[in-house]
C-alpha cells in the first residue's frame, strides 16, 4: 500500500475536542476555490500536551502533517505532526 502524506496549513474552526486519548480538530483551510473545513484526528498524549501548551483555540494558526485514514470514519486526516502559533504570541511585547 502506498501511504499518502498530506501537509496542511489553516486555522482552527473551533476549540479542539478531546475524546479519550483522541483529539478532534476542525480546521479551516483556504484554497483557490474558497475555504474548506477539514476534520483531523490527533491521537495520544504528545499531541494533547502540544495543543494544551500552545493554548489551541478557535482561530489559532495550525500546520500539520498527516495521512489519509484507511477507512471512512468521519475524519479526513490522521495527524502525525502538528504545530501551532501560540495564542499568547506577542503578549510580552511593548
Amino acid at each position: 500500500m502506498n501511504e499518502q502524506i498530506v501537509w496542511l496549513e489553516g486555522t482552527l474552526a473551533q476549540k479542539p475536542r478531546r475524546i479519550g486519548d483522541e483529539t478532534i480538530l476542525k480546521i479551516n483551510v483556504r484554497s483557490s476555490d474558497g475555504v474548506h473545513q477539514v476534520t483531523a484526528l490527533a491521537v495520544g498524549d504528545a499531541h494533547r500536551r502540544n495543543l494544551q501548551e500552545s493554548r489551541a483555540d478557535t482561530g489559532s494558526a495550525i500546520i500539520l502533517k498527516g495521512r489519509l485514514p484507511e477507512a471512512e470514519d468521519g475524519c479526513d486526516l490522521i495527524v502525525e505532526t502538528l504545530g501551532l502559533t501560540p495564542s499568547h504570541e506577542g503578549e510580552n511585547e511593548s
